[in-house]
């Protein structure tokens, strides 16, 4: 389904003259990124360039980097288990994030990369992850997502829409929690799907951490 047609379906089940459409296109795209930060879609798997700053510990993540740093590479060296989970298991393994070397571990902080060691010029590493998913218009799709999974847009923005319409009515929210039931379904199931189709290894846990 298009953004229109999402839409469209939004404004039969939510009846409400003031809704606008930019407010429900909005919303479905928020539940579009929230589908893809739950679930590692391999539509969404990238690549890009990050060079590491002379003297510096950290480096800025690409722009459309959304989550799940997955690999990291030297053009003229391969290392499988240079990605760490965490700043926490780099400090673990180096102490303070001054060692000087060639980089053999990075860890994503928020949109920032760090290293370890810092190279003493510059070095490029490509690195993979998941990119944040194109905003739908009225006239495109998903395109990350199954067909038959679309839906799931439709059902958060009702969701959220229905949230405010029921908020301060007595008893439960029936519609709000079916149709956050269905997203939340859909999202399981793409889990479920997903699950053993990862074409990359989990980032390696360092013996002797408690994380």
């Amino acid at each position: 389904m298009n953004g229109e047609e999402l839409i469209d379906r939004v404004l039969i089940t939510v009846d409400d003259a003031d809704l606008d459409t930019d407010i429900i296109l909005s919303l479905l795209n928020e539940g579009l990124r929230v589908l893809a930060a739950a679930v590692s879609l391999p539509d969404l798997e990238t690549s890009d360039i990050v060079e590491t700053v002379a003297d510096e510990f950290t480096a800025a993540l690409p722009e459309d980097f959304h989550h799940g740093l997955f690999d990291c590479q030297e053009q003229d060296e391969y290392n499988p288990d240079r990605v760490l989970n965490s700043k926490r298991q780099m400090l673990a393994k180096y102490g303070r994030l001054n060692q000087t070397g060639t980089v053999r571990h990075v860890c994503r902080e928020g949109q920032t990369m760090l290293y370890q060691p810092i190279p003493d010029e510059v070095r490029a590493l490509l690195i993979s992850y998941f990119r944040v998913p194109t905003p739908i218009t009225e006239r495109t799709s998903p395109d990350c997502l199954p067909e038959e999974t679309h839906k799931a847009l439709f059902h958060y923005a009702a969701e959220q829409l229905f949230d405010d319409i029921e908020d301060g009515m007595e008893g439960a929210k029936v519609n709000t929690l079916r149709h956050g039931g269905r997203f939340e379904k859909i999202k399981a199931e793409l889990k479920i799907f997903y699950k053993d189709a990862q074409s990359h290894p989990a980032p390696p846990v360092i013996k002797g951490e408690f994380l």
